[in-house]
């Protein structure tokens, strides 16, 4: 099972920064990077834009394998199945600049 979570990578950021000792990243860092911490920024959005989960089975029949969403096969309106809670949270963009 693999999905493009570019849209969860603000928050991402902020969970790293959130975590600066583990991995070195900093509100300030994002906020405003330094022409030596944006090619670690990059390597990190490359990492966190891709998700990938092995999945031995699922509970209910499936119409294909593997699974390209976690809610393929099921009968869930799309707007349900994707919401992502809201989040002011621009980190990402100032990473990226």
């Amino acid at each position: 099972m693999s999905f493009d979570a570019t849209r969860d990578l603000d928050r991402k950021f902020s969970a790293l920064a959130a975590h600066r000792s583990a991995f070195g990243v900093t509100d300030d860092m994002l906020a405003d990077p330094q022409a030596a911490v944006r090619p670690m920024l990059e390597a990190f959005r490359a990492v966190l834009a891709r998700e990938v989960f092995v999945l031995g089975a699922t509970g209910v029949a499936t119409p294909r394998w593997p699974l390209t969403d976690f809610f393929d096969g099921l009968d869930v309106p799309e707007s349900q199945a994707h919401q992502a809670p809201s989040d002011d949270s621009n980190a990402f963009q100032s990473a990226r600049a």
